[in-house]
């Protein structure tokens, strides 16, 4: 278990993390864990799909930065060699 915080209200957030096969393993990466938010590197698992996070967050995050036929040419590609393999995972 790691805490990340607290809400609104005054209530510990608590986040756990499981899978580990060893004591030690935990411990390990307990330590890594408890260093990553004083460092702003600390990621909250979620069960984002490659699909959501392309359509979703990065396509969107580079519309600006891009030409609109790099853009066009990025969902084109994404959509017949990327999402037909990865996009469910």
């Amino acid at each position: 278990m790691l805490e990340v915080g607290r809400d609104e209200n005054g209530q510990r957030i608590r986040r756990w993390h499981s899978g580990f096969k060893t004591k030690k393993a935990a411990e390990l990466e307990r330590t890594r864990l408890l260093g990553q938010p004083d460092a702003g590197s600390y990621t909250e698992p979620n069960k984002l799909t490659v699909r959501q996070f392309i359509e979703g967050q990065w396509l969107p995050a580079i519309a600006a930065t891009i030409r609109p036929t790099t853009l066009a040419m990025y969902r084109v590609n994404v959509e017949a060699h990327i999402l037909p393999t990865l996009g469910p995972v």
